[in-house]
């Protein structure tokens, strides 16, 4: 994995298995380039696989994730992909939801 951390782009290579031959398997390396925006939640297991564009105040539930998915800003993404949901959110509501992640409360 190979991550800059001043740049807006986070860039991921992965390893695919693309076919058998000769008994063996080859392996494909693939070049993603995964864009997280600000403000962005993961909650525990939650992942983000592919080429995506993960947009401003975002939060992923628990075990969440999403593969070549672009997810737009002030959103909640629940399942897993392809069958995510999208929820989207106002601002207001990202705070209150937030807030108790980052103030040590148990509130």
């Amino acid at each position: 994995m190979i991550i800059k951390q001043d740049a807006k782009l986070l860039l991921i290579h992965q390893i695919n298995n693309l076919y058998h031959f000769a008994g063996g398997i080859r392996n494909l390396l693939l070049w993603y380039i995964t864009r997280f925006d600000k403000h962005v939640s993961m909650l525990s297991n939650s992942k983000v696989l592919g080429d995506c564009h993960i947009g401003n105040h975002v939060i992923f539930s628990a075990n969440s994730y999403v593969i070549d998915t672009d997810i737009p800003p002030y959103s909640i993404v629940f399942g897993a992909g392809p069958d995510i949901t999208i929820k989207p959110i106002t601002p207001q509501e990202f705070n209150e939801l937030t807030s108790s992640m980052f103030d040590g409360g148990d509130d």
